[in-house]
């Protein structure tokens, strides 16, 4: 493997004239689910993704004073935004990646500065999505199933129901999605939102939130969990307030290792 051609962000690291001084390293991340609770915000859990690992590396910029400056600041400037970024170090997998922290820059003379990152990430593959047609389930046409690559015993996915259909007027005040826990490998049952829901519902448990309509109502959903898979087939029916949903909705998710 080519260790020091790693690429963040869509970045190659002589980009900013650097380069990785070994093979990166990884140690366990804590469980996420210490971050979980009802009505939790969003905020402090979005770089806590189930199946989390720490990746340690140290880098190397060259150059004169100037030049290497300039680049260390370019090169965490990609780690600045809220999303989580892409992380390839050449070993067939990808790396969603958050920074954590960075240690203390060591210069040494005048051409080379040494600093050792620290990163949350999840080990990916491809993403994968299946629809699932809610009344052809009932006539088992098909099984509803989604088979579940990763080898993590959670991967959060994402859920998302569009124009949805319940037999009763869309504009209730009270909604509640549920999710039959005698067919769904996902752990919480139930989501409660008191609002309106016009067009669509995404349970985000990749991104940490909930979404109606586009719009984000995290801090105003009645939850304790978010959505995820376990590894192997996944069964789903979807509820809302009581009665089986009709639309296609879709499962999304990213396979993740360890």
């Amino acid at each position: 493997m080519q260790y020091n051609k790693g690429v963040f962000a869509g970045h190659p690291l002589q980009e900013f004239g650097a380069k990785l001084q070994a093979y990166p390293s990884f140690s366990r991340e804590i469980d996420a689910s210490v971050f979980q609770g009802s009505q939790r915000s969003a905020f402090t859990v979005l770089r806590n993704r189930r199946g989390g690992l720490q990746l340690h590396c140290s880098i190397d910029f060259f150059g004169d004073n100037e030049m290497r400056t300039a680049n260390q600041t370019a090169f965490e400037a990609l780690f600045l935004g809220l999303a989580p970024v892409e992380i390839d170090i050449g070993d067939g997998y990808t790396y969603r990646a958050v920074l954590i922290s960075e240690a203390e820059t060591s210069t040494l003379g005048e051409i080379l500065t040494s600093v050792e990152y620290r990163f949350h990430v999840t080990r990916h593959k491809q993403r994968q999505e299946v629809t699932i047609i809610g009344y052809e389930m009932i006539d088992h046409a098909k099984d509803g199933a989604v088979f579940c690559q990763s080898n993590v015993k959670q991967t959060d996915c994402v859920i998302t129901v569009e124009r949805v259909v319940t037999g009763e007027d869309i504009d209730k005040n009270l909604m509640v999605l549920r999710l039959d826990p005698n067919n769904l490998s996902v752990a919480l049952q139930t989501w409660a939102y008191t609002g309106r829901i016009r067009e669509s519902i995404v349970l985000d448990g990749e991104r940490k939130i909930f979404l109606v309509d586009g719009d984000n109502v995290t801090n105003q959903v009645a939850w304790t969990d978010f959505p995820y898979l376990e590894p192997g087939k996944n069964v789903f029916t979807l509820w809302l307030n009581g009665i089986q949903i009709a639309d296609p909705f879709s499962i999304a998710y990213t396979p993740t290792y360890l």
